[in-house]
């Protein structure tokens, strides 16, 4: 529609429900606990610009402090972290933030003038996707991002904005096509329904010279499609309608007239959340009043069901050894998480086969920047090795040996490595290692 056209044109990915997660209150203090069910929106007011707030049914918004300018918000998949797109002011980018607000990290900087489109989350939580518009581009292309120094892989597709990220990997969103009016020969463009497998093959769901469609979202168990419809003549008639996930079964829910509004799937998947002082509409075309809110609500992100979210573990922390990728950078609290081992606390650098290197093994659970010092039995330094921000596990070998290849000499070694989050904060953990000195 041409509206959400407008919005493809600077890069902004329409705000839609993600295959909703379990989100927690704001009130959780960023820890990952507190009680499933609130939505999360951004909310323009006069004089203030846009903030994200959270809501739960008719009570008062809670805003997330920092999160100025952004545009609108997705919950992971866990439902305990936020990513949202800041754009068009001096602090652009891709950023995660807990519900709080506690834990804000800019993921990615716009650079050469470039423009970011709303990230969506991947169903595992482990990549995100958003739009690119590059300077001198027309349309925006797709990235996937699945870490913060890896390379961002560009996805070769026809979309011009992404609207969800499918459980089976497919992302819905919508194509421009173009049509000749038979009677005046005018040209004229409309947004349709597509769905775009990994490979980039599209599968168009609605092909309607004469109807606008856009802000696709799925139904949580992935049946169902609800989007935005809007009639070319006369333009800005919007109404709410769904289809089943094939494009079949179309239908028109609710007439909105010119207000346009982005809809979000309710966590059971029988009503959609829109308005800007905020309705639900059931399948049946019925509707319900939802929150009294005095300002303009926009691209909401409906929580899912109380009782869903995954226990935190012992300790009222949140266990993340599963995760990897983009969701491992979004820890509840601000400390350095790194663990670090060695191989053998001996090493014989006499290149025999028996032990002549040691490992020294790391493992981040966050982004840190890692060294690595190694001290001679007298307390000079004999080895600096430094990593780059890094997440998961990787290793270093040290073989006992200066620069030129000779063997150290034996004694007691002290090998600290170091971790510097993107917080600051620093941890550092020593270990020992005893080198003995034999034939060379």
């Amino acid at each position: 529609m041409y509206r959400a056209r407008r919005l493809t044109a600077t890069a902004l990915i329409v705000a839609a429900c993600l295959a909703p997660g379990a989100p927690v209150a704001a009130r959780g203090g960023g820890s990952g606990e507190g009680v499933p069910g609130p939505l999360v929106f951004a909310m323009e007011q006069d004089g203030v610009g846009s903030l994200l707030y959270t809501l739960t049914d008719d009570a008062t918004p809670v805003p997330i402090p920092g999160t100025e300018g952004a545009r609108t918000a997705h919950w992971s998949p866990d439902g305990r972290v936020l990513a949202f797109g800041r754009g068009w002011s001096a602090d652009d980018g891709i950023f995660l933030v807990n519900p709080d607000g506690s834990g804000l990290r800019k993921l990615f900087p716009t650079e050469d003038g470039e423009n970011f489109g709303d990230p969506l989350w991947s169903p595992d939580g482990s990549k995100l996707v958003f739009g690119v518009l590059s300077p001198g581009d027309g349309f925006q292309h797709l990235e996937i991002a699945d870490s913060l120094e890896g390379t961002r892989e560009v996805i070769d597709t026809e979309l011009s904005h992404a609207s969800d990220w499918l459980a089976d990997g497919r992302v819905l969103g919508s194509i421009t096509r173009n049509w000749q009016d038979e009677t005046t020969a005018a040209f004229h463009h409309t947004e349709e329904i597509a769905i775009v497998d990994p490979d980039g093959t599209v599968h168009e769901l609605t092909a309607t010279p004469d109807i606008h469609e856009g802000v696709a979202v799925a139904s949580p168990d992935g049946s169902m499609i609800a989007f935005v419809e809007s009639t070319w003549d006369p333009f800005g008639d919007y109404s709410i309608a769904v289809m089943d996930i094939d494009g079949s079964d179309r239908r028109t829910l609710l007439h909105l007239g010119a207000n346009l509004s982005w809809p979000a799937w309710s966590p059971d998947g029988t009503e959609l959340l829109y308005g800007r002082v905020p309705r639900a509409v059931r399948l049946d075309g019925t509707t319900r009043p939802f929150a009294s809110i005095c300002c303009r609500l926009e691209g909401a992100d409906w929580a899912a069901l109380p009782g869903t979210v995954a226990a935190p573990a012992a300790g009222g922390t949140v266990s993340i050894a599963a995760w990897t990728g983009i969701r491992a950078l979004a820890l509840p609290d601000p400390s350095t998480k790194q663990l670090a081992a060695m191989s053998a606390t001996s090493i014989w650098p006499t290149r025999d086969g028996y032990r002549d290197t040691v490992k020294v093994r790391q493992k981040m659970r966050e982004p840190a920047r890692s060294r690595i010092d190694v001290y001679s039995p007298s307390g000079s330094l004999v080895r600096r090795v430094r990593f780059g921000f890094t997440t998961g596990v990787f290793s270093y070998t040290w073989n006992g040996r200066t620069s030129s290849g000779s063997i150290l000499p034996a004694g007691r070694y002290r090998v600290v490595t170091t971790a510097v989050d993107l917080h600051g904060n620093v941890l550092k953990r020593t270990l020992y290692v005893r080198l003995y000195r034999g034939s060379h």
